[in-house]
């Protein structure tokens, strides 16, 4: 097999990418809007999604724990099979006529499922360089973000004339679609018997004293991280105050999706230019700027303008921490680093729907955002204070 023969299975990975971000905008940036539909209010969002997100988190450990003491199974039917489990609790949400136990077990669950599912879908991607071919993943991710603009700014215009019982028919179609394009991906190499390895372990304590710095960092990442899930989990009642409808945020999230190609595509040349410590911090200041934009906006246009910051906020943050987690880990603790991160980025999301719903229902929209504004302000002093600007990728 040569490269020219990787061509194919990197059309196929795309689509799988492409299919997948466009299902996962409808379950979670279309939330809201299906759950005010139904009559929950704003804590009651919060919650949902939280416990969702908590969720998400136990079902990555026991597919993790599953494909691990049962090497036969393959990646591609697993993956399928969790699909499938996530269309049964999206298949009943077409019952639900009003908010109650069915709405709350379902959503929980399809949201949970949908967030559980993209490392499975990641991991296809690093099975498949052990066949010894490549798969450009940033061209994949980027695609995916792509298909996530495009639905986003679709859904908008449809949900104008129809009601968002539509949202759970159309992402049950998509992952329908997803499971055709994951049983096309016929590219595993045969899974060897797990060699017991020697590993030099390091406790959980001992691993936060051996790299404080990082961790402080984190918590930087946390407070960033948490203004940006607050917009996205909350733009429906933050367009909804401006006076405007689910068009303005389906546009909304078009925009911020379709800027963060450009710096996803270029980022393994642009790291070059600048250590990822850098890179950090120059996203740190577009997320507090596109934060306080949003806080002080009375219009619509101002709205727009503030996700212009995507370009240089997430768009850098989301590929530069991976990065600097390698760069400022020992080798053997490079796993336990990226495993940090993704727990970094679970936990602002779970702080931020729950805060946010509170926040919502106690004051006002201008209120949630003032104190989103204020977290990322300070996760804008933690990066700059204590990233390591001289870093460099570890052998």
């Amino acid at each position: 097999m040569d490269n020219e023969h990787s061509k194919l299975p990197e059309t196929i990975y795309s689509m799988i990418q492409a299919t997948y971000w466009m299902g996962y905008c409808l379950v979670g940036s279309f939330m809201s809007v299906f759950l005010l539909y139904f009559g929950y209010s704003n804590s009651e969002i919060g919650l949902i999604a939280s416990t969702g997100s908590i969720l998400s988190v136990l079902f990555q450990l026991v597919s993790g724990r599953v494909l691990d003491k049962y090497p036969k199974i393959q990646l591609r039917k697993f993956t399928c099979c969790h699909i499938l489990i996530f269309l049964m609790p999206a298949a009943f949400q077409l019952l639900g006529k009003k908010s109650g136990f069915l709405i709350t077990v379902t959503m929980i669950l399809v949201y949970s499922l949908a967030n559980s599912l993209q490392p499975l879908l990641n991991s296809l991607c690093v099975q498949f360089e052990g066949t010894g071919l490549k798969i450009n993943f940033g061209l994949a991710r980027g695609l995916g973000s792509l298909t996530f603009a495009v639905m986003s700014f679709a859904m908008g215009k449809i949900l104008l004339k129809k009601p968002p019982t539509i949202l759970p028919k159309t992402y049950i179609a998509i992952f329908l679609c997803l499971i055709v394009w994951v049983l096309l991906f016929r590219y595993e190499p045969p899974r060897k018997q797990a060699k017991t390895l020697q590993r030099n372990e390091v406790s959980g304590i001992i691993l936060l004293k051996k790299y404080k710095k990082f961790i402080v960092f984190l918590i930087g990442v946390i407070c960033l991280m948490f203004g940006h899930s607050l917009i996205n989990q909350y733009m429906i009642q933050i367009v909804t105050s401006l006076g405007a409808d689910s068009d303005v945020m389906g546009k909304c999230f078009f925009m911020a999706a379709a800027l963060e190609l450009p710096a996803m595509f270029s980022f393994s040349k642009i790291k070059s230019k600048l250590s990822c410590g850098w890179w950090l911090c120059i996203s740190s200041v577009f997320f507090t700027l596109k934060h306080l934009l949003i806080f002080l906006a009375n219009s619509i246009v101002m709205l727009y303008t503030a996700q212009f910051m995507q370009i240089g906020g997430f768009a850098l943050l989301a590929p530069a921490v991976v990065y600097y987690a390698n760069e400022c880990m020992e080798k053997e603790d490079q796993a336990k680093g990226q495993a940090l991160v993704s727990a970094s980025m679970t936990a602002a999301g779970i702080f931020a729907s729950c805060i946010g719903g509170l926040l919502l229902d106690y004051t006002t929209v201008k209120g949630m955002l003032l104190v989103g504004a204020i977290v990322t302000a300070v996760g804008l002093i933690l990066v700059f204070a204590f990233t390591d600007k001289a870093c460099k990728i570890r052998s």
